[in-house]
Order: C-alpha cells, then sequence, then structure tokens
C-alpha cells in the first residue's frame, strides 16, 4: 500500500472512529500527533481534536501555529475548546482566542470564567433566544437547524430573561400562526444558574423528565443551556489503563500503526466504553 492510500485509509477511520483515533494519537509523541492532524483533512483532524483528552489536544495546539490551531478551535464546539484551552499557558490561551472568529471566542471565553466545578464550565453558550411577544409565524421564519439543534427555542423578555420554553415540534405543529410564542409554551424545568455546583445540579428532582436545561446568569440572563448527559461526564474519571506505547516518530509509521495494528491494539490494550470518552475531565477545585 503506497504512502498516499495509506494516509487515505487513516484520514478514513479518522473521521468515521474519531474517539478511537484519538485514544492512538494520544499515545504518540506530539510533534508526530500534529504532523498526523495537519495531514489529514481538517474535518478528520477536527473531529479527533475534540474527541482527545484535553492535555494531550492541548499539546498538539501548541506545536501548531497559531492560524490553524485557532482555526481547528473555532470549528469544533465551545465545551471541547474551552476543555483544551484551559490546559494551555495564559499566553497562548489568550492568542488562540484573539485569532479566533468574535462570536466563538466570546463562547469560549464565558466558559472559560467558570471554574470545572460549576454548570457555567460544561454549558453550550450557542442559544439563540426569541422575543416572547414574536408570533408563532414570525418565529418559524427565524428558526434554522444550525441555531435550534437543541430542539427548544427559548422565549425571553427585554432583559433576555426566560419566560417560556417552546418545543421545537410544537412551534412547528402549531396551527395558529398570529399567537405569541409564549403562548405555545412547553412543559419546562425552572432554569438552573451558571453559578450552580455541578454536584448540586446533578440530582434527579432538579430535572424531572427533561434532559435539557436553560441557564441563566447572576442577573437571570440566559446565557446558555446545559445538558444532562454533559453534567454526569463532568463527574466521570478518565480510563484507569496507561496505553501501549508506540517508537513510530514519522508521519508513515502513524498510518501504518492506523492500517496494520489498530484493530489488535484496540482490542488488548484499550479500556474503552461508547458514549464515555468525553469523561476525561474531572471536576476540578479551583
Amino acid at each position: 500500500m503506497s504512502n498516499s492510500e495509506t494516509l487515505k485509509f487513516a484520514e478514513h477511520f479518522a473521521k468515521n472512529h474519531s474517539y478511537e483515533a484519538a485514544q492512538v494519537i494520544e499515545n504518540l509523541p506530539t510533534e508526530a500527533s500534529g504532523e498526523f492532524l495537519n495531514a489529514i483533512s481538517d474535518r478528520a483532524s477536527e473531529s479527533v481534536l475534540a474527541a482527545m483528552l484535553p492535555y494531550h489536544a492541548a499539546k498538539c495546539i501548541e506545536a501548531m501555529r497559531s492560524t490553524p490551531a485557532a482555526r481547528y478551535l473555532a470549528d469544533i464546539t465551545a465545551q471541547a475548546s474551552s476543555r483544551i484551552l484551559r490546559q494551555v499557558s495564559v499566553e497562548t490561551r489568550q492568542k488562540l482566542l484573539a485569532a479566533m472568529p468574535r462570536h466563538k471566542a466570546l463562547h469560549v471565553s464565558l466558559i472559560l470564567s467558570y471554574p470545572q466545578s460549576l454548570v457555567g464550565a460544561w454549558m453550550d453558550p450557542a442559544v439563540f433566544p426569541l422575543a416572547a411577544h414574536e408570533s408563532v409565524k414570525n418565529a418559524r421564519s427565524k428558526i434554522t437547524d444550525q441555531h435550534y439543534s437543541h430542539g427548544v427555542i427559548y422565549a425571553v423578555d427585554d432583559n433576555n430573561c426566560v419566560r417560556a420554553a417552546v418545543s421545537l415540534i410544537a412551534l412547528l405543529q402549531c396551527k395558529n400562526d398570529d399567537i405569541s410564542l409564549k403562548s405555545v409554551s412547553s412543559d419546562t424545568a425552572a432554569p438552573i444558574f451558571a453559578s450552580t455546583t455541578v454536584g448540586k445540579a446533578i440530582r434527579p428532582e432538579i430535572w424531572g423528565n427533561h434532559d435539557i436545561l436553560p441557564v441563566i446568569d447572576r442577573e437571570r440572563q440566559l446565557v446558555g443551556v446545559v445538558r444532562y448527559g454533559d453534567l454526569r461526564r463532568a463527574t466521570g474519571t478518565p480510563p484507569s489503563k496507561n496505553f501501549t506505547s508506540h517508537d513510530d516518530r514519522n508521519l508513515l509509521g502513524i498510518t501504518e500503526s492506523f492500517c496494520l495494528g489498530l484493530a489488535e491494539m484496540m482490542k488488548t490494550t484499550l479500556e474503552y466504553q461508547p458514549g464515555q470518552r468525553v469523561a476525561q475531565d474531572r471536576v476540578e477545585k479551583e
């Protein structure tokens, strides 16, 4: 198999099996890891970077030039970017934030302003509320799959305080185009403060039958949303086994490890459970 074919195979694997690929790359020397991420497509690199343990991802980011590093961080979720940036120096963090698109840098900076022991460190700031008095017709015209991927629309007043929560399905099925958004209010649990500790926030009685809650700041303004699963993972622990060492220090060695040894290595050395990979961040007392 030629080098180009090997790299193509490795890229396909990295794109479609990012968590497993991340576990392999984390065990490689930083320079080799960075070389591999730069050699494959941006989409594949972003998937793997987001799946890596923050410490290892940060080492790769620090070894890159600011422009590509900032691009990678901007294209993954704000939560993943913030976890990585917590592991780099303050100087590097500021430089990368300055190189990112402004809206993404603001989202990441907001998350970073909260210690990892608080809900704010695990929220998704990419929430786009609509005015509570907005008509159903106008609300439908403003929604996009990108902005409302959470499946819930939050209706806010002039102070950006949550007044109602409307499921996307309820909005689309509403037959009266002229009523206000808050009139289509769905059942929702109370907002949770960003300053709430993770330990307190995961109590079942807070969530009821919901898996996502609006997050508010001390002024009770909407600043994001948080999922129950993310908070549960925030209290998880990383895999206990150490990964096998590799001597491969060049791009060909990395790609060959994907093609020739990955299946057996995964079988014998990795303690991996689907859905639990991002449990790497222990809640730190800051």
